[in-house]
């Protein structure tokens, strides 16, 4: 029963952190519906879907790697956080470099 739990709570978290940035999203769009034209709107959809799309590839997912090995208790939350921001630094740079 203690793993149910567990399970529970970790999809809560994951499921706060993903609904989170599609409420910012949908919050923006009237902002954005407003201030751009039509055409200008669809090339920063167009814009944004690609970034989207290729994010969790550049960035190796390591956000979420982050927050699943963080709350495993035999990893040393610290540790796991320092080296997935290491990790996202280095990617981060050679993405500004290219």
């Amino acid at each position: 029963m203690d793993r149910r739990k567990e399970l529970i709570r970790n999809s809560f978290i994951f499921t706060l952190g993903n609904l989170g940035s599609k409420l910012i999203a949908f919050i923006m769009l009237p902002l954005y519906t407003y201030t751009l034209s039509t055409s200008e709107f669809g090339t920063v959809d167009l814009l944004i879907t690609t970034v989207n799309l290729f994010l969790p590839i550049v960035s190796l997912s390591i956000g979420d790697a982050i927050f699943r090995f963080s709350m495993d208790h035999s990893e040393n939350a610290s540790r796991v956080l320092s080296n997935g921001v290491a990790i996202l630094s280095v990617l981060s740079l050679g993405t500004v470099l290219l």
